[in-house]
């Protein structure tokens, strides 16, 4: 059984693996603007288009790469089959008539027993385990799928759904599938999250929270107070998508000892990360503008002029480690010196992003959560600077950009969800 990663493969194998992250991180972004904004709205259904199509392309790519390494690809098949079929649910595709639903009904039937054959496979192993996956979780997964079949059976008996039960199959099977994908990132990529948050219950948490809100009631209304402008949405989406993508990426940052020992292919990671983080800057200070243009408050402009001190500082930082520094592993003097400077421009900017978030939280005020978010993970990074006890190297940007990920998110969603509007400060 061979494991595959994008720094070891090549070819078809590579492309496979690039182009189902590249899936799966619009999908993560999609799922969680169609979440936070208000369900049935133009922004809830384009987004979930977005949505159906990145998890489709993740699970067939992952059930590709699946038979590469000689596992079972039921797992990536019921992913998309889930996605398809919520999505379906609610906009039939033109044509499509009884024989379609069948077939899908038999695919989830045969995905069922694949599974559970798999679990059999993983019970008869030690402990139970294999890969990182116990067989409790394959046997959850095959009832799932089974309860799936079941009820597509019940639909075609039925001559169709209607009213709550037809949302009903919509709602929880995009659910399931955007709670597959942040599993799979939280659970299945540990190996690149950095040890000091590498905590099981810590990621269960990340994990859950990205598709709690499912089924949570979003008013349509149209009193000032309950609608996100679309200036705000926009403000939402550009701080989702600045934030998402650094953090995803994130796992992959080579370690000074894998750029001086390296070859040409880390060397090419090293670039892609640290580009994703240079061109994600902008990004997000266009979101955290439209924020301020929601708030307007005196608190607010010293906030979003830390920020832009900070990005300054994340700019150098950012290039002398993944553009410079790779030039220079024969000179080890040079490196040495560009490293300290590296690591000068790197405290600057987590001193300023904490400085930022705490003026942030001050501006919001209200809603509690993003305003306290803000306040303790801004205190949070100032202090572990300040007294020495965060340690900037690799894993410690991880963890940085980890936190400060949590608080735009939390904004964002408020975003979606109703704006601030300036009453809250």
């Amino acid at each position: 059984m061979n494991h595959v990663t994008v720094a070891t493969s090549s070819g078809i194998v590579w492309l496979m693996l690039v182009s189902h992250f590249g899936a799966a991180l619009v999908a993560l972004v999609a799922g969680t603007i169609a979440l936070s904004v208000a369900k049935g709205g133009p922004l809830h259904k384009r987004s979930g288009l977005v949505f159906t199509g990145g998890m489709i392309a993740t699970g067939v790519l992952a059930a590709a790469i699946s038979v590469y390494e000689g596992k079972s690809a039921a797992g990536g098949a019921f992913v998309a089959y889930l996605v398809f079929t919520a999505a379906t649910t609610v906009k039939p595709l033109p044509g499509a008539g009884r024989g379609l639903d069948v077939a899908l009904m038999i695919l989830a039937f045969a995905l069922a027993a694949a599974n559970y054959a798999d679990g059999v496979v993983v019970w008869q192993h030690p402990g139970h385990w294999v890969a990182g996956t116990p067989a409790v979780m394959v046997f959850f997964v095959a009832t799932i799928c089974l309860l799936a079949a079941l009820g597509d059976f019940r639909m075609i008996r039925a001559g169709g759904l209607r009213g709550a039960r037809r949302l009903t199959r919509h709602l929880w099977r995009m659910c399931f599938g955007l709670f597959i994908a942040t599993g799979s990132f939280f659970f299945g990529q540990t190996q690149f999250i950095p040890a000091p948050i590498r905590v099981g219950p810590l990621l269960a948490v990340l994990g859950v929270a990205s598709a709690r809100s499912c089924g949570r009631p979003h008013s349509r209304g149209t009193e000032e107070h309950s609608m996100s402008t679309t200036q705000e949405r926009r403000a939402a989406i550009a701080l989702l998508v600045g934030v998402v993508a650094p953090l995803l990426i994130m796992g992959m940052h080579p370690t000074g000892a894998d750029i001086t020992s390296g070859g040409a292919r880390l060397v090419m990671i090293n670039h892609v990360v640290h580009g994703v983080s240079l061109a994600a800057q902008p990004v997000v200070f266009l979101g955290l503008l439209g924020l301020w243009r929601s708030l307007r408050s005196d608190v607010a402009t010293a906030a979003l002029v830390f920020y832009a001190f900070a990005i300054v500082a994340i700019l150098s930082a950012a290039t002398l480690s993944g553009f410079v520094a790779p030039d220079l592993v024969s000179d080890r003097v040079l490196l040495g010196y560009t490293y300290g400077l590296n690591q000068g421009f790197a405290k600057v900017s987590v001193a300023a992003i904490g400085a930022s978030l705490i003026l942030w939280g001050v501006a919001l005020r209200f809603p509690r959560l993003p305003a306290a978010a803000g306040v303790v993970i801004g205190a949070v990074l100032v202090l572990g600077v300040l007294t020495g006890r965060l340690h900037l190297s690799a894993g410690g940007i991880v963890i940085v950009t980890l936190l400060e990920g949590i608080w735009i998110i939390l904004v964002a969603a408020q975003l979606l969800r109703g704006g601030f509007h300036g009453r809250d400060v």
